[in-house]
């Protein structure tokens, strides 16, 4: 686990220095977590920007598996960027990993992690024309 937490931190460094050019809008955010046994489960909700990104940050207490998942999203047949990655005390978020995604009930985005500070970042491909409402849901330990 600790060989896999290193590659991801080194890809991490890696991609952090390319991402400098992001723009980033800042939408009003809900978000709603609910705590049982087992993991934790968050939807994130916000709205996306012509050539924007949005991303949220949450807490890992215990090393495990993060999914992300977009559960909603208007138009449904829309692609957008969908990636996990580490933060700090504040943005950036600095993925490490990320694809393209379009509505789905199936987990999309999977990383495993160790105890830390983490978010998700949806972003534009270049296919948003208007402000687009979307949902993430987000599983972690």
């Amino acid at each position: 686990m600790r060989l896999k937490t290193s590659v991801i931190v080194a890809l991490l460094v890696g991609l952090s220095a390319s991402c400098s050019n992001q723009t980033t809008t800042s939408p009003t955010t809900s978000l709603t977590t609910a705590a049982a046994t087992g993991p934790t489960a968050e939807s994130f909700s916000s709205v996306l920007g012509i050539r924007g990104a949005t991303s949220h940050a949450f807490n890992v207490t215990t090393a495990g598996t993060i999914t992300a998942t977009l559960t909603s999203v208007g138009p449904p047949a829309l692609t957008v960027g969908l990636g996990l990655g580490i933060t700090g005390a504040g943005p950036p978020c600095s993925l490490a990993t990320s694809i393209n995604a379009s509505l789905g009930s199936s987990t999309q985005v999977v990383g495993s992690v160790d105890p830390g500070r983490y978010c998700v970042q949806v972003f534009d491909l270049g296919t948003v024309t208007d402000p687009l409402a979307f949902v993430v849901t987000i599983q972690h330990p």
